[in-house]
């Protein structure tokens, strides 16, 4: 989940992550099209709601109208690897948890200005998600705007302590239920960079991985010392990554 205040850069670091899931099936659900994948992802699929007036009745909300929560119970039957909502803002964001905890990939977008407000709007009465399914979200990313650019400015994984009992520094309580706030990268806003720390990481070191993940770093720094920025480019290095691991031993 990516979460931050309006024109934070929340879509575009979403829009950036998904050009390097090129070998994946992607499922896209939104209001307004703002998602954009590269050509090259044909097996990916985009799907928009359609609120229209059934105008004999003259009334909102007809059988005529697609709501996202339409859209993402449909996409989860279409066998995806990542289900994807624009901005979740209602009761769609039920759904995609759902399709998270019965073994769907997940991402999307979030109004807020920090973890927290995140969290708890979540699970408050409009939106009424339950605590323990806030561990749905195993990754969250929080991006803000500065008069010099925008950032993002923590990376944060949730754990569920009573599921995995883990003896977190931070942590929250929300409805009884108690979670731990691994934070394995923070924004150093003196000197404009990023610092990531992969050994904090508890599902990396629960399930293993760093390797992999150190791997595709020094992948993408790659790219970008040689200049290679452009989408449909980077997904294609992505591709052939996976190609040349998939052949060896």
């Amino acid at each position: 989940m990516i979460i931050g205040g309006t024109g934070s850069g929340k879509t575009t670091l979403l829009n950036a992550l998904l050009v390097l899931l090129p070998h994946k099936r992607i499922a896209v659900a939104e209001e307004t099209p703002e998602i954009r994948l590269p050509r090259s992802f044909t097996n990916s699929v985009l799907l928009f709601t359609s609120p229209l007036y059934d105008y004999q009745k003259n009334l909102p909300g007809s059988e005529s109208a697609i709501y996202l929560i339409d859209l993402v119970r449909y996409l989860l039957r279409a066998r995806p690897d990542l289900v994807v909502i624009g901005e979740s803002r209602g009761r769609e964001i039920h759904e995609l948890i759902q399709g998270i905890l019965t073994g769907h990939g997940g991402a999307t977008t979030f109004h807020a200005e920090d973890l927290v407000e995140a969290l708890m709007r979540m699970t408050g009465e409009a939106m009424g998600v339950s605590a323990e399914h806030i561990s749905a979200f195993s990754s969250i990313a929080v991006v803000r705007k500065f008069d010099w650019g925008r950032r993002v400015t923590s990376l944060t994984e949730v754990v569920w302590l009573r599921a995995y009992p883990y003896p977190a520094l931070n942590r929250i309580k929300i409805k009884e239920e108690e979670f731990g706030l691994v934070e394995i990268g923070s924004y150093d806003r003196a000197r404009d960079t990023f610092t990531i720390d992969l050994k904090r990481s508890f599902w990396l070191q629960r399930l293993g991985g760093v390797e992999e993940v150190t791997a595709r770093a020094e992948l993408l720094q790659a790219l970008t010392d040689k200049g290679v920025l452009d989408a449909e480019a980077v997904a294609e290095a992505v591709r052939q990554y996976y190609r040349l691991k998939r052949k060896m031993p």
